[in-house]
């Protein structure tokens, strides 16, 4: 990444260890400099991402983009970072 080159991880990149156990979310908050705040809970019904489209990630969708994620096989995470391509809403 510090060459230049693209990443690109599920929430779950470096959360274990190498014998499965939990190591937390410091592998990819350091990575890409983001801070993990939690999980989105069910309750929130938060089904839509929304793009920015200001950033790399998402400059090959339209700013404003609503794309309907449905029923998830993963808790989507919340975070803070400068560097963010969109948002969760409902």
């Amino acid at each position: 990444m510090d060459a230049g080159g693209i990443v690109l991880a599920t929430w779950g990149t470096g959360v274990r260890d190498g014998r499965e156990k939990w190591a937390g979310y410091g592998f990819i908050e350091d990575l890409f400099e983001m801070k993990v705040v939690g999980p989105v809970a069910q309750d929130d019904n938060l089904v839509f991402l929304n793009t920015f489209g200001d950033h790399p990630l998402a400059w090959a969708i339209a700013g404003g983009e609503r794309i309907f994620l449905g029923d998830i096989a993963e808790t989507p995470l919340r975070v803070r970072s400068p560097n963010l391509a969109g948002r969760y809403f409902d």
